[in-house]
C-alpha cells in the first residue's frame, strides 16, 4: 500500500509537469498566430461545437494532419544512398 502512494505521487509531479509544458507550448504558438488568424479559427470552432450534434462531420475542423518522421533507419539509407528525406503520413 504505501508503494502505491509513493508510485501515485511521483504520477502526479510528472502529470503536473507535463500540464505546465504543455501550456506554455499553447502560450508560444498562440503568440506566434497572427489576430485575424485566431478570430477564424475561434469562429471555425464556435461553429462546429454548434453543429455538432446533428451534423458530426462539423467536428472536421479538428482534424490535423501530421507527417511522421522518418525513421533511424530510413535516415541511415537515405544518406548512405545520398537521396533527400521526406516525412511520411
Amino acid at each position: 500500500m504505501i508503494w502505491m502512494a509513493s508510485s501515485i505521487h511521483r504520477k502526479l509531479k510528472i502529470a503536473l509537469t507535463s500540464k505546465e509544458e504543455a501550456a506554455d507550448a499553447f502560450r508560444a504558438l498562440d503568440k506566434g498566430l497572427p489576430a485575424n488568424w485566431k478570430r477564424q479559427l475561434a469562429k471555425q470552432e464556435r461553429k462546429a461545437m454548434k453543429e455538432r450534434e446533428g451534423n458530426p462531420e462539423a467536428m472536421d475542423v479538428y482534424e490535423i494532419q501530421l507527417a511522421s518522421a522518418p525513421s533511424m533507419k530510413s535516415i541511415e539509407l537515405a544518406m548512405l544512398s545520398g537521396s533527400p528525406l521526406k516525412a511520411s503520413s
